[in-house]
């Protein structure tokens, strides 16, 4: 089984887990709210020969 990607919190240094953004050529950029302290964080999500490479950072 393969194991959601996770990111940790610029805010509250938690990891928390998030849904996999499709595989794109293009980065990827949304908001996505801490699952601990609620706050939100801009996540951009970039794919290279398959493999998938999160930033996040606070929004």
């Amino acid at each position: 089984m393969i194991e959601p990607p996770q990111i940790t919190c610029p805010y509250c240094w938690q990891s928390i887990t998030i849904e996999e953004p499709p595989e794109s050529d293009e980065p990827i950029e949304f908001v996505t709210d801490c699952e601990v302290c609620c706050r939100p964080i801009r996540v951009i999500a970039t794919w290279q020969q398959h493999q998938l490479d999160l930033q996040a950072d606070p929004e």
